[in-house]
């Protein structure tokens, strides 16, 4: 989520290159490539993130790690908000009118948080090549409900191109299964690890662009929106946190499992 409101946050702020001078065209081009070499390490990076935490014996409850991610997110996003957005009139933001709009924003963070709860199970089954090549499917996911939702009418090229990337990642499953098959150490499963991954990516492109809808029928503010979603994800997964703790007969600390990677882990989601 983070991603998308970072690139749609930097490139809203500059004009078109078509429409200013060299020199803020220059600054435009500058600032787009830096925020796509950024996204492209955060997301490429993500998944060996997580995997080294768990070489250095970091188990924690991966619903711990998402509520501590999603506080880390609604704050970050607050003084974001405040530094680049917030003008003389943002108290009517926090407004009850302003409040009403915000609560169509609940259904997008129940969906993140399914997400990244798969995000993991996805990481934990497959190999980082694997997931890291099927995670791309959410760029096919985006690409249709960018159709269904935003009625953002797609090229013959884009859709050449989505065809391909579908072919290549089903490449990778077969050649996974072909030179494998399923793993059956612990309770690593390739096909679990493949479904999550397929379903993370069908909510990462729903909520992707329903986001981008809400942000343009409510206008909302870019990174206030963020906050208020990562807020509506702290509610939903703090009750999933207190449910296990009260289910549990020997509760474990909260940050039970916590290492240094796992820091690493949370500023990654």
């Amino acid at each position: 989520r983070m991603q998308a409101q970072l690139l749609s946050c930097g490139l809203s702020t500059f004009q078109s290159p078509r429409c200013v001078g060299s020199a803020a065209m220059l600054k435009y081009i500058v600032v787009k490539i830096s925020l796509l070499a950024l996204l492209t390490c955060q997301n490429a990076g993500q998944t060996l993130v997580i995997k080294a935490a768990q070489a250095q014996g970091s188990h924690p409850d991966s619903v711990v790690v998402m509520l501590v991610a999603e506080i880390v997110k609604c704050v970050v996003s607050l003084m974001l908000f405040f530094a680049f957005e917030a003008d003389q009139q943002w108290i009517q933001h926090f407004s009850p009118a302003a409040g009403r709009k915000s609560l169509k924003l609940v259904p997008i963070a129940a969906v993140f948080a399914m997400q990244n709860q798969l995000l993991f199970i996805g990481v934990h089954n497959l190999e980082p090549p694997a997931f890291q090549a099927l995670n791309q499917l959410k760029i096919i996911t985006a690409g249709i409900f960018s159709v269904i939702l935003l009625r953002k009418p797609l090229s013959s090229l884009q859709w050449v191109a989505l065809g391909m990337l579908a072919s290549g990642a089903a490449l990778v499953q077969m050649e996974g299964s072909m030179c494998g098959g399923q793993k059956t150490s612990g309770d690593s499963s390739t096909v679990t690890g493949l479904q999550a991954v397929c379903a993370s990516a069908t909510l990462s492109g729903m909520a992707g662009c329903y986001t981008e809808l809400m942000l343009k029928t409510e206008k909302i503010p870019v990174w206030l929106q963020s906050a208020t979603v990562a807020a509506a994800s702290c509610v939903i997964l703090t009750v999933f946190v207190l449910q296990r703790v009260y289910s549990s007969p020997e509760p474990e600390a909260f940050f039970h499992g916590f290492v240094a990677m796992t820091w690493a882990v949370v500023f990654m989601l």
